[in-house]
């Protein structure tokens, strides 16, 4: 069976951008932004933040620079307002008001396998794949109030400590979209 090749989709993006921003509101004083950030080897960033009243401009924007060429990510969790970002960066851990994701990731067969370990002690609430060459490479997303918060803080700990490039690390604020 051939692998389907990864593709820029409306819906799914929709989705998935209504999904990591459905409890904001939930949660006073913290609706906050969140984050388009858009990359390419040899390409000035493409960095623009969204309300969740502005998620089809989001999506337009996503849609767009995929088609240019660039991958594009999204922050996982609500960017303070008040957060001064200077252009061509993106949001930092102390930008973000409240974690109501975090994620692991894959780059490589030894990525992979750790999120399958990682998959029995924690499952996730949701899985997207951003690619499958030279193998597949899932985002394993854990939504926050679903956990104990030092459950999640000692996966994450435990998955940060063994990166899967030289120099990676976990970031709670962003991830492809």
């Amino acid at each position: 069976m051939k692998a389907q090749k990864p593709y820029a989709d409306t819906t799914i993006i929709t989705k998935f951008i209504f999904e990591i921003t459905k409890d904001w509101p939930n949660t006073p004083d913290q609706g906050g932004m969140f984050e388009i950030r858009c990359l390419g080897e040899h390409r000035t960033p493409v960095t623009e933040c969204f309300t969740r009243d502005a998620i089809d401009r989001a999506v337009d924007l996503a849609l767009e620079m995929n088609a240019n060429g660039l991958n594009v990510y999204t922050t996982i969790n609500s960017i303070n307002p008040s957060a001064v970002i200077k252009a061509g960066k993106g949001a930092t851990d102390p930008d973000i008001l409240r974690a109501h994701y975090s994620f692991a990731d894959a780059d490589d067969q030894q990525g992979l396998d750790g999120l399958n370990t990682i998959a029995g002690l924690v499952e996730p609430d949701m899985i997207v794949t951003t690619g499958t060459v030279p193998h597949e490479r899932p985002v394993r997303y854990g939504q926050s109030a679903h956990r104990s918060p030092r459950l999640l803080l000692d996966v994450y700990r435990a998955w940060r400590e063994r990166p899967t490039r030289p120099g990676a690390g976990r970031s709670a604020r962003s991830n492809r979209s």
